[in-house]
């Protein structure tokens, strides 16, 4: 159930009460040496000149930390999670909040991207201009399986692929995807996908900065990532049961534009009961002709990867 967010910030007490427990933490860390409190590497960073407004700089990642989060993140949280002070943040989410980029969940006291920051983007040019022609193929997908359908694509600056749009299940239970969510490549179906018919030097990209674990399942080798980016190219579609989220899986295929160039991709999300890692050849033929008219809409009129390999 979803509980309805606010944009006031936090009441004067509670910034007072935030206050004081920030400065005390900030006097106990300077009476330690070597304590880990006194780095900052949001105050510390490499491309800062004199020309950076470092206070601009920290709200815009607490922006870009919550947008990748795709849930609602607390004060102290975000604070771990970019490494500088609770109070720092809480000014930060403050201002953000006043301009409606960033609202506060009035129950759990937590914070998620705002109305306006939706609207920003909705003016900017669509770099996913495709993503209107994917929308009825999405309808019909989730008419066909019944589980819950989100489209991705890649993000220009190599952190993961972002779910642009997604369509409820029609189960009694479902589970959903947050829009503007963005997953790692390497442990995301979606991900994998862009690893394997994307930018041909994206995947030793992807190495380079690091494979974390996330999940229980999450491939965390260079070879085995590999190896399992090589077999996804081979299948034409992909999965990652648990390997982002404990107990959920996913089914995705790509499309292409009339260039043959990889756009993006649909697929299915669940429950791993919902979706095995050896779903049945039905499901996975709805997903690959899904991708397949998504890719005749943007002008593609190639075979697709997979047509040979779906019984």
């Amino acid at each position: 159930m979803t509980r309805p967010s606010q944009t006031a910030p936090l009441p004067a007490t509670d910034a007072k009460a935030a206050m004081a427990k920030s400065r005390a933490a900030s006097r106990s860390a300077r009476a330690e040496p070597g304590n880990p409190a006194k780095s900052n590497p949001v105050r510390s960073d490499p491309a800062k000149s004199r020309y950076t407004v470092q206070s601009l700089v920290v709200g815009l990642r607490v922006l870009e930390a919550l947008a990748k989060g795709g849930e609602p993140r607390g004060v102290t949280e975000l604070a771990r999670a970019l490494g500088t002070t609770k109070w720092v943040i809480f000014r930060h989410l403050h201002t953000l909040c006043s301009q409606k980029f960033v609202v506060q969940d009035a129950v759990t006291e937590k914070y998620e991207i705002g109305p306006r920051f939706y609207a920003l983007k909705e003016m900017l040019p669509d770099r996913f201009a495709w993503a209107p022609k994917a929308r009825g193929e999405m309808l019909r997908l989730r008419q066909e399986a019944e589980y819950t359908v989100a489209i991705a694509g890649p993000l220009e600056d190599d952190s993961g692929v972002v779910i642009l749009d997604v369509k409820g299940g029609m189960q009694n239970v479902q589970f959903m995807l947050k829009v503007g969510a963005v997953f790692d490549y390497h442990a995301s179906a979606h991900g994998k996908l862009a690893l394997a018919f994307g930018d041909p030097r994206l995947l030793e990209r992807v190495i380079a900065q690091g494979l974390p674990r996330r999940a229980r399942k999450t491939i965390t080798s260079p070879d085995a990532l590999r190896r399992e980016v090589t077999k996804v190219r081979k299948r034409g579609w992909a999965m990652a049961p648990e390997e982002s989220d404990p107990g959920m899986n996913a089914l995705t295929a790509p499309f292409f534009s009339s260039q043959g160039k990889f756009e993006g991709s649909i697929g299915i999300f669940g429950s791993l009961d919902q979706i095995s890692d050896n779903p049945p050849p039905a499901l996975v033929r709805a997903v690959v002709q899904a991708a397949q008219r998504i890719s005749q809409r943007l002008g593609n009129r190639t075979l697709h990867v997979a047509d040979n390999r779906v019984q």
